[in-house]
């Protein structure tokens, strides 16, 4: 029972993707804050789903501690939900992400035009660079910063792996305070 809620609830994630990533298309012409409010919609008909197919409940605690203007947040990565709680939460997040994903359809299109901040994984000091200074001018805008700093998901209770230095540099580097969140 529990492969077919699970199988039933990919099929809700990308289906839903899907339509509304059609649906809202012409938020791509429209201001951002359109299309933040469209994925704002997606990352709701995801708890949805977790609630009605797999018996999901998600709780979000803590807003009460989350600091106004521009912050780095810096979470742990155990699924795909943790990249859309942030539109449930901020107003305008920017999410540092692997680069290949802007090549999906629709998420792709919707990171793009949201300007979230690519970098490529394998990248050196250069991609460090890039993605300093393109958390630079997003945080001039007063947008939070969303990292993932062990770089991919992990299993629950894994051994972290985080690039401390790396942070810290970030953090530094856009004047903001450092925000640990999990799932």
């Amino acid at each position: 029972m529990m492969m077919f809620r699970s199988l039933l609830f990919v099929i809700w994630m990308y289906g839903l993707m899907a339509v509304l990533g059609i649906l809202f298309l012409p938020a791509l012409l429209l201001p951002k804050s359109v299309t933040f409010w469209a994925i704002s919609i997606y990352a709701r008909g995801l708890i949805f789903g977790l609630r009605v197919i797999c018996g999901i409940e998600v709780e979000i605690r803590g807003r009460q501690h989350m600091p106004r203007g521009t912050v780095l947040y810096a979470g742990k990565h155990n699924c795909m939900l943790d990249v859309f709680i942030p539109f449930l939460v901020m107003p305008a997040p920017a999410i540092i992400l692997k680069q290949e994903l802007l090549w999906y359809p629709f998420l792709g299109w919707y990171a793009l035009k949201t300007a979230m901040i690519p970098i490529d994984r394998a990248g050196n000091t250069r991609t460090l660079k890039k993605m300093v200074a393109a958390a630079k001018v997003r945080a001039e805008d007063g947008r939070q910063i969303v990292i993932f700093p062990e770089g991919t998901r992990t299993e629950p209770g894994a051994a972290p792996a985080y690039h401390a230095a790396g942070i810290s540099g970030l953090a530094k580097a856009i004047e903001a305070p450092i925000v640990p969140v999990a799932t």
